[in-house]
């Protein structure tokens, strides 16, 4: 038994770290997401619909705040 603990410390590293590579990956995608909205908000273009560009936002911005909550408690 002795033998399995560094092997069950290591399978939890593991485990953390994916977990942590899964995350900070989907706020990566988060930050590009936003980034893109606002390029086509800065588009002057009259086939834009601003409301469905500020939903979208609205949403990345919930999800970004929930991901942020969730890396904190982990």
């Amino acid at each position: 038994q002795k033998d399995k603990i560094p092997l069950l410390i290591h399978n939890n590293l593991e485990t953390s770290l994916e977990k942590f590579q899964q995350e900070n990956n989907r706020e990566k995608q988060i930050d590009i997401q936003l980034q893109i909205l606002d390029k086509i908000d800065q588009l002057d273009n009259q086939f834009i619909n601003h409301k469905t560009l500020e939903n979208l936002r609205k949403h990345l911005h919930e999800e970004q705040k929930q991901q942020q909550g969730s890396i904190i408690l982990s």
